[in-house]
C-alpha cells in the first residue's frame, strides 16, 4: 500500500534528521578522539622528557660525586643532595604512571632499585670522603660501582622508553583507523543525506505536479458542468415559455368558453321569454 504523501514528507525528514544526528555524534566522537589522543601524547611526551631529566640528573649528579672525591668542596655535595630530591619526585611521577602497566612492571621495578642503589652508593662515597678527607681520594676516585647502577637505570628507562613510543604508536594506528572509518561513515552519511533531501524535493515536486494536474482537471469538469447547467438552465426555461404559452391559450379558452356560456344563457332566456309570450297571446 502506497504512502500518502502526508505520510512520506515526514518520513523523508526524520531520516535526514537521523542522518546528521548521525554525523553529530560522529564528530562529537571524532573531535573526543582526537582530544583525547593529544592528551595521551602530550603525557607521553611529559613522561619520556620526565625520564631523559632523571638520567640527566643523575649523570650530573656522578660528576658532583666526582667533584667532591676530588676537592672536597661542600658545593658539590650540596648539589648532588638537590639533585636527589629533583630525581626523586620526577621519578615517583614516573613510577606513578607506569607502575600499574603489567608489560613494564619488571623495568619499573627496576628503575625504582637502580636509582636508589645508585644514590646509596653515591652517598656512601661522599661520607666516606667527608670521613676520611683528602686520602679517600685516591681509593674513591674510581665510579665503577655507581656508573654500573647507572647503566641499569638507563636500560630500564629505554625500555620504558620504547613500551611507550610503541604504544603511542599503536593508539596513533588505531586512532587513524577510527579517523578513517569516521571519514567513510561521514561520506556515507552525507551521501544519504543528499539523497534524502534529493528525494524530497522530488516528492514536494510530484506532489505538487499531481495537484496540479488534478486542479486543471477539476477546471474542465467545472466548465462542462457549468455548460451543462447553462444548457439545462436554456432548456428549463424554454420550458417554461411553452408552459406559459399554454396556460396563456388555456386562459384564453376559458374566458372564450365563459363568454360562450354566457352567451348561450342569455339566448335560452330570450327564447324562455319569447315562448312565455307567445304562450301567453295565444
Amino acid at each position: 500500500m502506497a504512502l500518502r504523501f502526508e505520510r512520506k514528507i515526514p518520513l523523508v525528514l526524520f531520516v535526514v534528521f537521523l542522518v546528521f544526528a548521525v554525523l553529530g555524534f560522529i564528530f562529537y566522537q571524532a573531535t573526543a578522539s582526537a582530544r583525547d589522543v593529544r592528551e595521551q601524547e602530550e603525557r607521553t611526551r611529559v613522561l619520556l622528557l620526565d625520564l631523559e631529566s632523571v638520567v640527566a640528573v643523575m649523570t650530573d649528579a656522578e660528576a658532583d660525586v666526582r667533584g667532591f672525591i676530588l676537592t672536597g668542596n661542600s658545593t658539590y655535595a650540596d648539589r648532588f643532595a638537590s639533585k636527589k630530591r629533583q630525581a626523586d619526585a620526577i621519578q615517583a611521577r614516573v613510577e606513578q604512571a607506569f607502575g600499574q602497566i603489567p608489560e613494564i612492571t619488571a623495568s619499573v621495578a627496576r628503575l625504582g632499585s637502580s636509582a636508589g642503589e645508585f644514590w646509596a652508593r653515591s652517598a656512601a662515597k661522599i661520607e666516606r670522603r667527608k670521613i676520611e678527607g683528602p686520602a679517600a681520594a685516591f681509593t674513591e676516585l674510581s665510579v665503577t660501582e655507581i656508573k654500573e647502577p647507572l647503566d641499569s637505570f638507563r636500560a630500564a628507562a629505554n625500555e620504558i622508553k620504547a613500551f611507550e613510543i610503541n604504544a603511542a604508536a599503536g593508539r596513533a594506528a588505531a586512532f587513524d583507523l577510527r579517523l578513517r572509518a569516521s571519514i567513510w561513515v561521514l561520506i556515507v552519511s552525507v551521501v544519504a543525506g543528499i539523497i534524502s533531501l534529493l528525494f524530497a524535493n522530488f516528492l514536494v515536486f510530484s506532489e505538487g505536479k499531481r495537484r496540479a494536474v488534478a486542479e486543471g482537471e477539476l477546471i474542465e469538469v467545472n466548465k462542462d458542468l457549468e455548460q451543462r447547467v447553462e444548457v439545462r438552465t436554456e432548456e428549463l426555461r424554454a420550458l417554461n415559455d411553452e408552459l406559459t404559452l399554454a396556460a396563456t391559450e388555456r386562459e384564453d379558452l376559458l374566458a372564450k368558453e365563459r363568454v360562450a356560456r354566457e352567451e348561450a344563457e342569455i339566448a335560452n332566456r330570450v327564447r324562455d321569454e319569447f315562448m312565455a309570450a307567445v304562450s301567453h297571446e295565444l
